[in-house]
């Protein structure tokens, strides 16, 4: 089986390869909404690094992540089996009325861990972000119902206060007061400071 073949450093290493796919379209959907096509301004390292950014934006983000994983991994190898075992016989839980079949997909089900599951939850959580938080983000600007929340240096001395809607290893992305588009600065050679507004 699969599992036999695999070892822990081998299943750490294709659960982060799967979470930088799932880190670079929840950044795409995410940027999509803002008419950014941010592939365009990503560079290797940005890429690499996406999950991270996404799951350490806040802490309750990546408390939720862990829950979700913690909570996933229970479910399908703890509570499904016990319920299952349970109300087999019963004609409301086995609707097809094939036990073998239902039994060998409990079985495959804690052969595996229940990783496919755990897989199929953090790909809803992170689509749903980029869906949830792209969506929020691009209605907001449109009814102009934002804040500078940051303040920017430029390198000719210049100020300004604005509205940071993403920033990776090169560009910062922000839209102005009054505006209702998403500008696109290049972090070098063009901006010397970015400062967060402490918000009283």
């Amino acid at each position: 089986m699969l599992k036999e073949k695999l070892t822990l450093q081998e299943y750490l290493s294709l659960g982060y390869i799967y979470l930088i796919v799932l880190g670079i379209i929840s950044d795409v959907i995410y940027f999509r909404f803002l008419d950014v096509d941010i592939l365009s301004y990503s560079d290797i390292s940005d890429i690499l690094l996406s999950p991270i950014n996404i799951l350490t934006n806040s802490l309750l983000l990546f408390s939720v992540f862990i829950v979700v994983i913690v909570f996933s991994y229970f479910y399908v190898t703890k509570f499904l089996p016990k319920f299952h075992q349970k109300y087999r016989l019963k004609k409301w839980y086995n609707l097809t009325g094939n036990i073998e079949k239902a039994d060998k997909g409990i079985d495959s089900i804690k052969e595996n861990k229940g990783i496919p599951f755990i897989f199929m939850f953090v790909f809803c959580m992170f689509i749903g972000l980029g869906v949830g938080r792209g969506q929020k983000i691009s209605k907001r600007i449109q009814t102009q119902d934002i804040e500078a929340n940051y303040s920017v240096t430029f390198t000719n001395d210049m100020v300004k206060e604005l509205y940071v809607v993403g920033q990776n290893s090169s560009y910062l992305f922000y839209v102005l007061e009054g505006e209702k588009q998403v500008s696109i600065s290049a972090i070098n050679p063009n901006i010397k400071i970015i400062k967060k507004i402490d918000k009283e």
